[in-house]
Formats: structure tokens, sequence, C-alpha cells
């Protein structure tokens, strides 16, 4: 009967252990999932930045994007357009304040995702710690 449920409390906290290396995968996922978004909202802030300043853009040459690391140098041409890239190979050509307004509705979709995502990383971690007492008491019970 005492080798019956030493083996039961065996099995229960090898389900623990379970539970808990899946919360700290889907922890780590998450954590993953807000630095991409974070990197997508601190490059929206930078563009609005730059669109924020646009006008006081002088007839001086800048340093223009191309993705991978390579920059063309460059002179603005127009200020009153701006190409924008919605995603999927959509690229629309906008006004600046268009282009204001779309990044400000980016940013603050982007932060509503980082905060919905910080708060079930915070819950995962919160159950975490409830699992490991858990586990903690169970190895205690099963060692004797």
């Amino acid at each position: 009967m005492k080798e019956q449920a030493s083996k039961k409390k065996e099995s229960l906290l090898r389900d623990y252990l379970q539970q808990y290396m899946t919360y700290e995968n889907t922890l780590n996922y998450i954590q993953s999932q807000i630095d991409s978004l974070r990197l997508s909202y601190r490059e929206a802030l930078a563009a609005k930045s730059l669109l924020d300043s646009f006008e006081e853009i002088k007839d001086r040459d800048f340093l223009s994007g191309m993705g991978s690391g390579i920059f063309l140098v460059s002179k603005l041409s127009n200020k009153s357009k701006v190409m924008v890239s919605l995603g999927k190979d959509v690229v629309a050509k906008l006004t600046v304040k268009e282009a204001t307004a779309y990044l400000d509705n980016k940013i603050k979709m982007l932060d509503e995702a980082i905060s919905v995502l910080q708060t079930r990383l915070n819950e995962i971690a919160q159950e975490m710690l409830r699992l490991r007492s858990k586990i903690e008491a169970l190895y205690r019970t099963v060692q004797g």
C-alpha cells in the first residue's frame, strides 16, 4: 500500500514537472514575441519622429535604408508624400499626415499587444511559482 502511494506521488511529481516545463516554454515564446513587438514599436516611433520633423529637413543629404544594413545617400525631392509598407508586399503612397496617422494607429496596436502579452507572461510566471512550491513540497515527501 505504501509503495503504491509512493508511485502515485512520483507520477504526480512527473506531471507537475512536465507542466512546469510547458509553462517555461510558453513563457520563453511569449517573451520572444514581446521582444519582437518592442522592436517594431521602436521602429514605428523612430519613423514617426522622422515624419514629425519632415518639414524641417532642408536640402541636405541623408541616409535612406534599403534593408540588410544597406543605405543610400539621398535628397528629399517630395515632402508631401511618402511610401508606406502596409505588409505582404503592399506599399501605398500616403500624405505625411496619413502616414503619421497610420503610424499612430500602429504604435497604439503594438502597445496594446505588448500589454496583453506582458499580462499573460506575468500570469504564467505566477502559476510557475505556485507549481514550483507544489513540486518542492511533493519532492520532499517522495524523498522521505
